[in-house]
């Protein structure tokens, strides 16, 4: 009985995809993957490998490269997803922060306008350190999508190994079935 997730999954594939050839596919993928076999299918595959064991861990240092690409593509995915709930955080926090800015501009501009200079030198300090806390929170909101751009890249560019590794795969398969 067949209970690994993946050769599973694998065999389904096939089932939807060859329907017809499902013998010839068992009969590969049970040869190359399987690394315990009950003992008579293990007599009869001797006759096509003499060392089933290498083909077996070749198999599994290959699907090894797929599952960390995989893997890393899982975790960057995580970590943009995050930072993309942070950067809508501080987009929401700079519009706020810039629209108490401009009405309490409009304020002082009032205040120098009325010639309220007292009143509006009163108000410099705390509107000069919301301004620096705005300026902070910018450059903050800067510096993750900045990170999130990075992150972007760098998934990106495994994916794009996983792609070309499963072409190569594909291509050698191709050119095999080819001669």
């Amino acid at each position: 009985t067949v209970t690994d997730p993946e050769l599973i999954s694998k065999i389904d594939a096939y089932k939807k995809s060859e329907p017809h050839d499902l013998t010839n596919e068992y009969h590969s993928i049970f040869g190359t993957e399987v690394a315990t076999l009950p003992a008579p299918l293990e007599d009869y595959y001797k006759k096509y490998f003499t060392n089933r064991a290498e083909v077996i861990a070749l198999h599994d240092k290959y699907q090894a490269a797929f599952t960390e690409r995989t893997n890393r593509i899982a975790d960057y995915d995580k970590q943009l997803e995050a930072l993309k709930k942070q950067i809508e955080t501080d987009k929401s926090s700079i519009a706020s922060q810039e629209a108490s800015l401009k009405t309490r501009r409009a304020q002082m501009d009032a205040l120098l306008a009325a010639n309220s200079i007292s009143e509006y030198n009163a108000a410099v300090g705390d509107f000069n350190a919301d301004v620096s806390r705005y300026k902070a929170t910018v450059a903050a909101a800067n510096a993750h999508i900045n990170k999130y751009n990075q992150l972007i890249d760098a998934r990106n560019s495994i994916a794009v190994e996983e792609q070309q590794l499963q072409q190569a795969l594909d291509s050698h398969a191709a050119t095999a079935s080819q001669q």
